[in-house]
């Protein structure tokens, strides 16, 4: 569209008239909706009487330029040993990094509008300053700083303290000389800690203030647990790569929230109605949800019993303007007010309904992971603690909540023709993988980012786990034989110590005619029948076991449907996806990628 340029007027940095687009509001949109509906919903979201749910839906406008402020990106790479391991496309996890690090430095630098410096340092034991901090990625020879960054080695131990004291001290300098500046810090590493401090809550004391940061975990033998914790809070954040190859998607989908902010600091209020906190599985009269970008769509969730008081807020910092000689002066103000009006209250929200449910299956699922102790096989199959028999039934409980809310989303597409519904299908996705994943190691990190994904609907979704499900299902047929096996011994031996017992108490009967020694053998008796009932209680509770375990295998035959269900991992992107985001994410990752 043409942006009208108006010579006459004296406002250089904002040369526009209406009608170019550059004067629209910069939100499009916002809507509230809520479900009132003749068809029967398969699914109660509250307990109490009364509540109605319902949907408030935010959009937008595209055509919102690049960030002018300076922006300092620093970068924290992990060059650990494990670095140099090969991923499934033939390529190591170093060089997957740098081609996406060089094509994120060719876009800052090619794009005309980005006022861009950057740092990377890299570490293992030792920290090691690849491109020192620059005043503009543009006044640089571009072709020397890919140079350098190509002479990042995998090297020895991960030392994620060192790595975090060091960016701290470097970016406080930093932001004690440029001040105006923002400055956002990414953090990347595939393992967990080997060298230095260990202590979670001294760790999250290292993480740099006054700046943005982004900790990006690569595979399933990082820290998750480590890096949710580092990663919270209202400014930072926790990304989860499955997938190497994919690592530029996520990058793309980062790159494209500093470049095309819209709206910073925004906060969402309601009057009449409530609003969900994906992160404390609430119901709230604020949330607080960070930076709205160019193109997106946002969808939350309300609940109310006066629809007609329903009132929703939106406020923010805006950044970009809209009218000439418009002062922005950073201040938190009114960015738009909405109120359900008739003709969108009568609603069909279903989708969204099993949307809810599926984000507090996900909240309960990541909490249950994120508490496990040890949630991997111990490989002690005679005997478990008290601890570990009711951590074993909460998993047990939470997968069959699980698979049972499967199955009632894929019966709801099939009677309704949505088999191929994007929204519907990743939902089916979020459950399946919280499923499969809980009670083991890949619990939290996977529960973690979906949860995430889907609460803060970002576009990139972790959805690599096959391999990882296949290797965890052998490693537990190998646990469930050991079991049976011991145990088989276990009554083998106690059968033969009694046929033993026997034949001795017999002996004991020809070789004494004492009174005395008669009362110490009918003492003897008792004892062994004590034990023969112990034992027959521990062969009992064998037994009860073993029964658990065919009724387990004989449900299993009957989910079929649910354990051959299929995530489509072509490229791990969602429905919330825009144009301009997905131009970006092709540019980083190098991949054709379509909606």
């Amino acid at each position: 569209m043409s942006e009208f340029n108006n010579t006459q007027n004296l406002d250089t940095e904002f040369p526009y008239s209406p009608p170019s687009m550059r004067c629209n509001p910069i939100i499009d949109y916002g809507n509230i909706q809520f479900h009132i509906s003749k068809e029967v919903c398969p699914i109660e979201l509250f307990e109490e009487p009364g509540w109605k749910f319902g949907i408030f839906n935010l959009k937008i406008r595209s055509e919102i330029p690049i960030t002018k402020k300076h922006i300092h990106i620093f970068f924290t790479i992990d060059a650990s040993g494990s670095m140099s391991e090969t991923c499934t496309d033939g390529r190591t996890k170093m060089q997957h990094i740098l081609y996406t690090l060089e094509n994120m430095l060719r876009i800052f630098y090619e794009k005309p509008d980005c006022n861009i410096s950057v740092h990377v340092q890299s570490f293992d034991t030792k920290i090691y300053e690849c491109i020192e901090g620059n005043s503009n990625i543009k006044m640089e020879n571009l072709e020397d700083l890919l140079e350098k960054i190509k002479q990042i080695r995998p090297g020895e131990s991960t030392n994620i303290e060192l790595a975090l004291k060091s960016a701290s001290e470097t970016i406080s300098i930093y932001k004690q000389n440029n001040n105006d500046n923002e400055i956002v810090h990414i953090f990347l590493t595939d393992g967990e800690i080997t060298e230095g401090s260990r202590d979670y809550d001294e760790l999250k004391e290292l993480v740099p203030n006054n700046c943005t940061n982004i900790f990006i975990g690569y595979g399933r033998d990082h820290d998750s647990k480590l890096l949710s914790i580092l990663g919270s809070g209202m400014s930072n954040e926790y990304r989860f790569v499955d997938a190497l190859e994919k690592a530029g998607l996520v990058y793309g989908e980062i790159i494209h929230g500093i470049l095309y902010k819209a709206i910073k600091d925004v906060t969402i209020t309601t009057c009449g109605c409530d609003i969900y906190d994906y992160l404390t599985n609430t119901w709230v009269n604020e949330i607080s949800i960070g930076n709205l970008l160019s193109e997106q769509k946002k969808t939350y969730h309300l609940r109310s019993k006066e629809l007609e008081s329903c009132c929703v807020t939106v406020l923010g910092r805006t950044i970009v303007k809209t009218r000439q000689f418009q002062v922005l002066n950073g201040t938190i103000e009114e960015q738009i007010v909405c109120h359900p009006t008739p003709a969108l209250i009568n609603s069909d929200l279903i989708k969204h309904m099993f949307r809810q449910r599926t984000q507090e299956l996900l909240y309960e699922s990541r909490k249950m992971s994120e508490k496990l102790k040890s949630p991997e096989f111990s490989f002690t199959p005679m005997k478990k603690s008290k601890e570990e028999n009711k951590q074993n039934l909460e998993i047990k409980e939470m997968k069959t909540k699980l698979k049972e809310f499967h199955k009632l989303m894929i019966t709801y597409m099939k009677e309704h023709e949505l088999e191929k519904d994007p929204i519907m299908k990743m939902l089916c996705d979020d459950i399946y993988i919280a499923n499969k994943t809980i009670g083991t190691r890949l619990g939290n990190m996977f529960t973690c980012a979906r949860q995430t994904s889907q609460g803060r609907q970002q576009i990139y979704t972790c959805s690599a786990v096959k391999d990882d499900l296949n290797y965890l299902e052998e490693s537990a047929k190998w646990y469930s034989n050991t079991r049976k096996m011991i145990r088989a011994q276990k009554l083998t031996s106690s059968r033969n110590y009694r046929l033993m017992s026997m034949d001795m108490d017999e002996t004991i009967d020809d070789l004494t005619n004492s009174i005395n020694n008669q009362e110490n053998e009918e003492e003897e008796i008792d004892n062994g029948y004590q034990e023969e009932e112990e034992e027959e209680e521990i062969d009992n509770g064998y037994q009860e076991e073993e029964e658990e375990e065919e009724e387990e295998e004989e449900n299993e035959i009957k989910d079929e449907e649910i354990d051959d269900y299929e995530i489509d991992t072509t490229n791990n992107l969602s429905p919330y996806i825009s144009d301009t985001v997905m131009t970006v994410m092709r540019e980083v990752s190098g991949m054709g990628l379509t909606k």
